[in-house]
């Protein structure tokens, strides 16, 4: 579970050189966790795709606790679930807002 403080980092100058040699689109898979600051700029030096799986799960999952707590009798999940919902819209929107942040780095030309 991504709980802590502690944030992983990214070789930066790494995915610039291999975006530049390999001059196609890349993914960064488990960006979960990731330094926001590391993130925009890996994006500038060429990743094309975030992968954020866990942070929505997390989103998804806290947006499930909360509703219970303040439902904790409920059993119809279409009175439930639009707090679960509105906590992943909320974390899928700050993240495309810091995704699209950054200035995309332009293809590498072969």
């Amino acid at each position: 579970m991504v709980a802590g403080n502690t944030k992983k980092r990214l070789d930066i100058e790494r995915i610039r050189a291999v975006k530049a040699e390999a001059g196609i689109f890349m993914t960064l898979h488990g960006a979960s966790g990731t330094d926001d600051n590391d993130l925009k700029e890996a994006i500038t030096a060429g990743i094309t795709v975030v992968h954020i799986n866990t942070e929505v799960r997390l989103a998804w999952r806290r947006g499930l606790d909360s509703a219970l707590a303040k439902q904790p009798d409920e059993i119809v999940p279409y009175k439930i679930l639009p707090q679960v919902v509105d906590s992943v819209k909320q974390v899928v929107a700050a993240r495309l807002a810091l995704f699209s942040s950054g200035r995309r780095a332009r293809p590498a030309s072969r």
